[in-house]
């Protein structure tokens, strides 16, 4: 085989791995363009104060930031319990107050990329519930209490408490 010969295969062969690489790559930029990805996160305290009267109320929240880079709807969050149960928590409608109605979002709801998005809910209502489900062993009081949220595609999302169930009561 001449020099020309053995260069002509060199090349050849650099030219296919280039290309086969190219592929994969096209291939790996068009599967992470449609990616949708959340980062959720429970807040077990948040205060909110009317700064006309300076009442104040507690609140818990779930803060949910889209670090995808696609266009997510969430349709709920709420409580895992035992099994395959969920435990929806309404995000608005049931608002009894200025407080309530001044941080409720209603769902569904539209997240774009890089955008958050904070549902709260009152810290009184939650530990109740807490009780309430803790007594009927549907959520275990030595486990951290696991947080679920839907799209509309339904794909879920889970994120954990701080904090064991019982330390919330």
């Amino acid at each position: 085989m001449s020099a020309f010969e053995i260069a002509s295969l060199i090349i050849t062969g650099l030219g296919v791995v280039a290309t086969f690489s190219a592929v994969v790559v096209a291939l790996w930029q068009t599967k992470y363009t449609n990616k949708k990805k959340l980062k959720c996160q429970f807040i077990k305290d948040n205060t909110m104060v009317n700064p006309s009267t300076g009442d104040k109320k507690l609140y818990v929240g779930m803060s949910i930031s889209n670090i995808g880079n696609k266009k997510v709807i969430l349709t709920n969050w709420g409580l895992k319990l035992t099994g395959n149960n969920f435990l929806l928590i309404l995000t608005s409608g049931f608002e009894k107050d200025f407080f309530d109605k001044a941080v409720s979002k209603k769902t569904p709801i539209e997240i774009e990329p890089e955008e958050n998005i904070t549902f709260f809910y009152s810290k009184e209502l939650f530990k109740k519930l807490l009780a309430e489900y803790i007594e009927q062993n549907e959520i275990d009081k030595n486990k951290k209490v696991t947080f679920l949220i839907h799209d509309s595609t339904g794909k879920t999302y889970k994120t954990t408490s701080p904090l064991k169930a019982k330390e919330y009561l």
